[in-house]
């Protein structure tokens, strides 16, 4: 899938500065090394324990377009994430 340039360049200072650059946004607790969108559910995996305050051990899903963090929070990752690849 191909991202507009400036949206995808917006995510990632956003998220690997773990600033909130557009309101609502989620705030990881760490580095951000990964970011995958499928559909309207963007995806963050990295070196982080929490995102909001909230417990995500290195992945975490939010919406795309109201940046509402999910609930899934797996908790099988013990070595951060690196990379995600899309289930296409």
């Amino acid at each position: 899938m191909k991202y507009p340039l400036t949206l995808l360049a917006l995510l990632t200072v956003q998220l690997i500065a773990a600033q909130t650059l557009l309101g609502g946004m989620p705030t990881p607790g760490g580095s951000v090394y990964a970011i995958e969108k499928a559909g309207n559910t963007m995806y963050i995996g990295g070196f982080f324990g929490t995102v909001n305050g909230l417990p995500r051990a290195g992945l975490a899903r939010f919406n795309a377009t109201t940046g509402v963090l999910d609930s899934w929070a797996p908790t099988d990752i013990t070595n951060g994430v690196t990379s995600l690849t899309g289930g296409r």
